[in-house]
């Protein structure tokens, strides 16, 4: 919602921006039902047969980025899956590199745990939402092409203690769906 960004508002705008809102990239490891390949490199290679999307951004966006990473009081990562895709990554590492101290949100799909992931969780100021469709096997698995259920609840485990030092948070995204509605109360309650 707008009401999002109110905190915002300044009497005068600044130099920079406080807050940067990142898709830099679709390449995903999934092929969720409720997705497309506009939004997934995984169904854009698999299941609709196109060829990849060509990187957007070069070296040249990332040595402009440096300059207005320092001022970022939030940082939002979605589209893909940020723990997979070079883009993002690179932005962690320089936001690392920087030592940066504003908030930094990622949508992630829960799939991924690495030496890597649980250094920008350790190292930023990051909170997490783990986007998640179902609770049993049954019903997350087709749904998240690709996902294992029990590996996705062992790594939000292994965010939520990663991210417990800097107070950080995992939270969770449901895309309520005709084929998942009936595991939302018991997913509320677990």
């Amino acid at each position: 919602t707008a009401t999002q960004y109110d905190p915002y508002l300044d009497d005068e705008p600044g130099e920079f921006p406080r807050r940067m809102d990142f898709i830099l990239s679709i390449t995903c490891n999934l092929q969720c039902a409720m997705c497309d390949g506009e939004l997934s490199s995984s169904i854009r290679l698999h299941r609709e047969k196109r060829p990849p999307m060509p990187p957007a951004y070069g070296d040249a966006f990332f040595d402009e980025l440096r300059e207005f990473l320092p001022h970022l009081e939030r940082s939002v990562f979605l589209g893909g899956e940020p723990f997979v895709a070079r883009e993002p990554q690179r932005v962690f590492d320089l936001m690392i590199e920087q030592g940066h101290t504003g908030a930094v949100q990622v949508v992630t799909n829960g799939t991924q745990w690495n030496k890597h992931v649980e250094r920008y969780l350790r190292e930023l100021p990051m909170n997490l939402t783990v986007s998640i469709d179902g609770f049993t096997a049954e019903t997350l698995e087709p749904l998240r092409v690709g996902v294992v259920r029990d590996q996705i609840f062992a790594n939000v485990d292994r965010y939520q203690a990663a991210v417990e030092d800097h107070e950080g948070t995992v939270s969770f995204h449901y895309c309520l769906m005709r084929q998942n509605w009936h595991e939302f109360g018991r997913f509320l309650l677990e």
